[in-house]
């Protein structure tokens, strides 16, 4: 018995084969040559476009803050456009939903805020550490230095 299920994507409904899936699941965990007993998923290597294969870049991290901070806030209401019958409707519904929807925005935008001003300040956090640990290298060259320095004097004086 085949496991069938239906999914609505963008509208349009599509049957999904489970079994044809996990047949290529177990067809990939073959040709990668993985035994039943080797099989943990922190073990398993990433595909470096998912995000959580990703090393740490400060770029990226600048970048990936930078859009976020100019996204957290999410619009209410958006602009309508179209079909003047469909433009309609929707604005009724919108009226008609707002005391539902309107609270779960306000809520959701005070959410990315707060998210948003917590990673700035991780970012800050580790720019200072950063900064730290330069100041630390450059004084443990120094030390070491002055130790080479105090080797040879040492030795000088025998």
């Amino acid at each position: 018995m085949k496991d069938t299920y239906t999914l609505w994507k963008r509208g349009i409904m599509q049957a999904v084969d489970v079994e044809k899936i996990m047949e290529e699941i177990r067809r990939e965990i073959e040709e990668k040559g993985y035994k039943e007993e080797d099989l943990h998923f922190k073990d398993i290597a990433l595909n470096a476009e998912e995000p959580s294969g990703l090393r740490y870049s400060r770029e990226d991290a600048e970048r990936q803050l930078d859009y976020l901070s100019f996204h957290s806030d999410n619009p209410v209401f958006f602009p309508l456009s179209g079909n003047p019958v469909k433009t309609f409707v929707q604005r009724v519904v919108r009226r008609f939903f707002l005391f539902v929807i309107f609270p779960a925005f306000q809520f959701q935008n005070k959410h990315n805020a707060t998210v948003t001003r917590f990673l700035k300040q991780s970012m800050n956090y580790m720019n200072e550490n950063e900064a730290l640990k330069e100041r630390l290298d450059r004084q443990q060259e120094q030390i070491d230095r002055l130790l080479q320095e105090v080797e040879r004097l040492k030795k000088g004086q025998e």
